[in-house]
């Protein structure tokens, strides 16, 4: 989407399909984990063995870090960001369209994850 290539509808799809038969799907954080024991404990206290552990920490935007950003300003003035959601990204690649039409002094500046 950030780069134009495909709409929204393409690229935004349901966790719970990718899910393989089989597999139990626990949808809650994570309160502490034992590595010696091979176990998590859920913020809801559920104990979990595990034997392989892999740990995805998700991303967290945090534009007011940023003085004088706002999720509202991407696709504006040179700023740009796939990050925030399919508009952000639409008009991520709205902007880089201009820039590459126009030529546009500036810079187009994508903002990483914190």
């Amino acid at each position: 989407m950030g780069a134009g290539l495909w709409p929204g509808g393409k690229v935004i799809d349901e966790n719970a399909r990718y899910v393989p038969s089989g597999v139990e799907w626990v949808q809650q954080a994570v309160a502490e984990f034992n590595p010696e024991a091979n176990t998590v404990v859920t913020a809801d206290g559920k104990s979990i063995q595990y034997d392989y552990l892999v740990v995805a920490t998700g991303l967290k935007l945090d534009f007011s870090a940023i003085e004088g950003m706002d999720a509202s300003l991407v696709g504006q003035k040179g700023i740009g960001c796939v990050y925030a959601g399919p508009q952000a990204a639409e008009a991520t690649a709205r902007a880089i369209d201009t820039f590459i039409e126009t030529g546009a002094p500036g810079c187009l500046v994508a903002l990483p994850p914190k």
